[in-house]
């Protein structure tokens, strides 16, 4: 599902991963233990993916603190046109 976000004025669509199916592609999604439950979810990673559609860079195991502003350094540093997918976790 494409959604178009008014309220933040963003100008382009983000993707709402609903049926877990991208978050399965790119395997983000799967059993996740916490406190000794187990149960299914999403990891929090953020791919960097060029305008070919190639991934050129990963982080995994995101904290939010500061990492935006890791992405954008990353993205400079690159000098090309990029798409960032954020997959971010779930909580029980």
């Amino acid at each position: 599902m494409i959604l178009r976000v008014v309220k933040y004025g963003l100008s382009y669509p983000l993707l709402a991963d609903t049926e877990a199916s991208v978050s399965t592609l790119y395997g983000t999604y799967g059993e996740k233990n916490m406190y000794g439950r187990k149960y299914m979810g999403i990891s929090r990673e953020t791919f960097l993916i060029d305008k070919d559609g190639i991934v050129r860079k990963v982080w995994p195991k995101v904290k939010p603190d500061d990492h935006a502003s890791e992405v954008l350094e990353t993205i400079e540093s690159l000098h090309r046109y990029w798409y960032v997918i954020i997959t971010l976790s779930t909580l029980p």
